[in-house]
């Protein structure tokens, strides 16, 4: 069964969106945020399929960090910097 879900997370008292894909939610999750800050991810995640071909294997979350694409609601409130972005993805692996 196919997994496809845009979900709204909340990390560090910031809103931050996902989009997860997968063959099977059953499967091993597979985390993917941007390579560098102002990169949305979830609008590369067709890409990224075709490319890599991870959700045949993973439940892929394709994050968009704060100030990115679907989370930018928060950039007034935030102050994002290079220092904010390892704080922000360990939440997520927990």
């Amino acid at each position: 069964m196919q997994y496809n879900r845009l979900e709204k997370i909340t990390v560090n008292d910031s809103r931050q969106w996902m989009l997860v894909r997968g063959k099977s939610a059953d499967a091993p999750l597979l985390i993917q945020v941007q390579a560098g800050p102002g990169l949305p991810m979830i609008p590369e995640a067709g890409i990224m399929e075709k490319q890599l071909h991870l959700e045949n294997n993973f439940l892929v979350a394709y994050c968009d960090q704060r100030a990115t694409k679907f989370s930018t609601p928060d950039v007034a409130r935030c102050c994002f910097s290079l220092k904010s972005i390892k704080p922000n993805s360990i939440p997520l692996s927990s």
